[in-house]
């Protein structure tokens, strides 16, 4: 009897152990399928997103299109709705049609003969040109970089702030009120389904700051941001893993309301390698201060897991601005050796791994 029960213990515990190696093997099995699916997912988020956003603009937009004559925003059941999603193709022959405001007019309305453009790099400290910066007849600054504290080397005035999805919850009375404030606002990737928690800031911030006018540039305008990086560069945006720059888009807009553009504080993609002691912050305010710019650089330029590809950038900069008016400052860009074809490591690592 006692052998018996022993036998049929062996039995169960076997049983048991069979149980739970087979559950060990469907646990591996499914998160290997996991990793499978959430690459694929990854590789075709971006797309998959524009699709609902495009497919849902009926529902987004239905009672925006009554009443809006001449208000900068639109109240439908006592919550501001921004009228981002149009029926309108853009148009390259006008390129009004790659911006809204938020009343669902489409273009900027206006326009510019000197701007001075301003990327958040620390190479601007200790110039003392915000007098000459101010002198332009508009001032584009970048996301939430601060004027407070910083007039002397990066001039007081802002006309236009040209602001991302991710730096929207930095606006605050210091750079939103009073004489920094500024008189226009161009927001991209604001949405209300591909980024909410922002495109909710964005509307508490319309109905807390009224006095600014604000615009936004329309997904399809991002669509084609992403467009002309790949075709400037060979790579797909996506495909390496790449984040457009809030400068990149800036630079879109000053293209098409500035006459001429002084850009000050702006390296090319070759500066870092003529100056390899140089150590100018990557930002003169907030957490990257104490980042050098050219080490930030070349270490976003070279990652693998997503980053942002400023020294590419830097080359797509230089080649349209060889194609407009513009006029770069701290550093000069006298003698830079533009290149039709973009030599960048970004773009070199690419093409030695075929």
């Amino acid at each position: 009897m006692i052998r018996k029960r022993k036998q049929m213990a062996a039995v169960l515990l076997l049983n048991l152990l069979a149980i739970v190696g087979m559950f060990l093997i469907y646990k591996r099995a499914h998160s290997a399928l996991q990793q499978i699916f959430n690459q694929e997912k990854t590789d075709q988020g971006n797309s998959a997103i524009m699709r609902e956003i495009m497919s849902k603009r009926k529902e987004v937009n239905d009672q925006l299109y009554v009443g809006r004559q001449n208000n900068d925003v639109v109240k439908t059941h006592n919550q501001l709705n921004i009228a981002i999603n149009q029926d309108i193709p853009l148009s390259h022959d006008n390129h009004q049609t790659y911006y809204v405001a938020a009343n669902g007019k489409l273009g900027l309305d206006f326009h510019c003969k000197t701007c001075a453009y301003l990327p958040s790099s620390g190479r601007l400290l200790g110039t003392k040109a915000g007098s000459e910066i101010d002198n332009n007849d508009c001032v584009i600054r970048m996301n939430v970089a601060p004027v407070r504290g910083f007039e002397e080397d990066y001039g007081k005035k802002t006309t236009i702030r040209v602001i991302c999805f991710m730096s929207t919850p930095g606006m605050n009375d210091d750079i939103m009120t009073g004489e920094f404030a500024p008189e226009r606002m161009i927001f991209w990737g604001v949405h209300p389904l591909k980024q909410p928690r922002a495109y909710r800031i964005t509307v508490d911030a319309m109905e807390k700051y009224p006095h600014i006018k604000y615009y936004f540039f329309r997904p399809e305008t991002e669509e084609l941001m992403s467009e002309l990086f790949e075709k400037e560069t060979g790579r797909s945006r996506m495909g390496s893993n790449s984040w457009l720059s809030t400068g990149l888009f800036a630079m879109k807009m000053a293209f098409d309301i500035c006459d001429h553009i002084n850009i000050y504080g702006m390296i090319h993609d070759q500066y870092c390698q003529q100056h390899q002691n140089d150590t100018a912050v990557f930002h003169y305010y907030g957490r990257y201060r104490n980042k050098t710019e050219c080490g930030y650089y070349d270490k976003q330029e070279r990652t693998k897991r997503g980053g942002h590809r400023f020294v590419t950038e830097k080359a797509v900069l230089g080649k349209w601005a060889n194609q407009h008016n513009a006029t770069f400052y701290y550093p000069s860009w006298d003698g830079y050796n533009f290149t039709e074809n973009i030599q960048t490591p970004f773009v070199m690592n690419d093409r030695m791994n075929i």
